[in-house]
């Protein structure tokens, strides 16, 4: 079928078989301004007398109505196989240079807001042709774009586009980019690593950090990929290599922890913290200035990762971790992650100090703060933590059960809709389990305490203490 619409292609006008073959590259819908950018020499009128032909062969077929110029903008070809046809029409030695010289005038001739919209148009063509660019100017700018798309397709969760933009982006330098664009070829790189992740590709995440490492000039350039090794070590359940890839990183930066705090390092550490409250409030750490060191900002990213994996594999470590952290806001200014921190540590407060009050304020501080943060993500993860840390301290688990898995089906939209799911299943069974637990059994929780171990905590669950079982059975049971 494709040779016989080829033949009935023939037979049109040269002029009108260039400008479909063009319109073969640009997809099945096109239209004129498209048209004549991606032609470089005609005009919108011109090219639309060359589709007349093309119309009148019932090859093509408007999809709008003539505008004020007495012109359809828009058009589509009538199937598959005449644009297959249409395309045909283009010698295969010359395909590369054409999509090239399309892509090079849609960069050339588009508005910059209209480039990001076409972003995926652009580089498509350009990468179909990046065999026959040769000038090292023009290979590191297709580099470039090929990054921002691979940055766009990963936001949209299309793990297997980006990475195949970012191979071409990387393809484009040369074997010196480390050190002749330093910048470019780093970004590129950590782009590559995070995708390798996202894909679950754990060992090429390992080669792929591994050559940052060796080639970052600055342990700064580093941050990202100790964060990306951190969370593949967690997603591979293996929170104990995830602590201790944190912690080389943070000794690096002159931040180290005792291996196994005691109690009393812990409790001297909250007490420094609360003692900055005898005089001030709470609500007035919302008026500390941005954290600008970058040295600083490095550690407090690292120490958020940090909190989530200490939680699971040292409890102990945890607390120090978070009351770290939230001294590093108290002292140098609040950065975006400082709001996860107050909400950790209005949660330590709650559950190992029994100080409710106190730690509803870290929580109201906390979503505050998170009303000033643009990072959509991050400030959906803050709202989760407060729903999922704090809430039940101070509200019946069925009453905030509803709140807490809307904010979590937003946050695990934006990470991963597969997870969401996943999610949803676990909150009823959370709910089902606190339902089905007999009064007076308290719960261990991360940290090893009782979580609802004496009258108030059965209080706050809605229940009434059974008279029969002291405070001390409940520790003693619970343990």
């Amino acid at each position: 079928m494709v040779e016989l619409l080829l033949l009935q292609l023939k037979n049109l006008p040269e002029e009108t078989q260039q400008i479909l073959s063009l319109a073969a590259c640009v997809k099945a819908e096109f239209d004129l301004n498209t048209l004549a950018i991606a032609e470089g020499e005609k005009s919108p009128q011109a090219i639309s007398l060359d589709l007349l032909a093309a119309i009148q062969a019932g090859l093509i077929q408007p999809l709008s109505e003539l505008d004020e110029n007495l012109l359809v903008q828009e058009y589509k070809f009538l199937h598959d196989r005449v644009q297959q046809a249409a395309y045909a029409l283009i010698d295969e030695s010359q395909k590369q240079f054409v999509h090239l010289q399309i892509g090079r005038n849609l960069l050339e001739k588009t508005s910059l807001q209209q480039r990001s919209e076409r972003l995926f148009e652009i580089v498509d063509h350009l990468n179909r042709g990046i065999e026959l660019v040769s000038n090292r100017a023009e290979r590191n700018e297709i580099a470039r774009l090929n990054l921002i798309a691979g940055q766009k397709a990963k936001a949209a969760i299309a793990c297997s586009g980006a990475k195949e933009y970012l191979a071409i982006g990387r393809e484009c330098l040369v074997v010196s980019s480390w050190q002749t664009n330093y910048e470019l070829t780093l970004d590129l790189y950590l782009e590559t690593t995070e995708v390798t992740y996202l894909c679950g590709d754990f060992e090429r995440v390992e080669y792929w950090a591994e050559i940052i490492l060796q080639e970052a000039k600055t342990i700064l350039d580093t941050v990202k990929v100790y964060e990306i090794k951190i969370q593949a070590y967690m997603a591979q359940s293996q929170p104990l290599r995830a602590l201790d890839t944190a912690l080389q990183f943070l000794q690096q930066l002159g931040v180290s922890f005792p291996k196994k705090p005691t109690q009393l390092e812990i409790d001297l550490e909250l007490n420094a913290i609360l003692s900055r409250f005898s005089e001030t409030s709470v609500e007035s750490l919302i008026r500390l200035p941005k954290m600008t060191d970058p040295n600083k900002l490095a550690i407090a990213r690292i120490l958020l990762r940090t909190t989530a994996v200490a939680a699971m594999a040292a409890s102990n470590l945890h607390s120090l971790i978070v009351s770290k952290l939230v001294n590093l806001s108290i002292e140098y200014g609040n950065a975006s992650v400082s709001a996860c921190a107050y909400v950790r540590f209005g949660s330590i407060l709650c559950g190992m100090t029994g100080n409710i009050e106190l730690g509803y304020q870290f929580r109201k501080l906390a979503l505050k703060l998170s009303s000033q943060i643009g990072n959509q993500p991050l400030k959906t993860q803050i709202l989760m933590n407060v729903s999922h840390m704090i809430l039940h301290w101070k509200e019946h688990n069925r009453e905030s059960l509803e709140r807490r898995s809307k904010i979590a089906q937003t946050y695990m939209k934006i990470e991963n809709a597969q997870l969401y799911s996943k999610l949803r299943k676990s909150e009823s069974k959370i709910a089902q389990f606190f339902e089905a637990v007999p009064v007076g059994i308290a719960i261990v929780d991360a940290t090893g305490r009782p979580y609802y171990a004496n009258q108030r905590g059965n209080q706050l669950m809605g229940k009434e203490t059974d008279p029969s079982v002291a405070p001390e059975q409940i520790s003693t049971q619970s343990r």
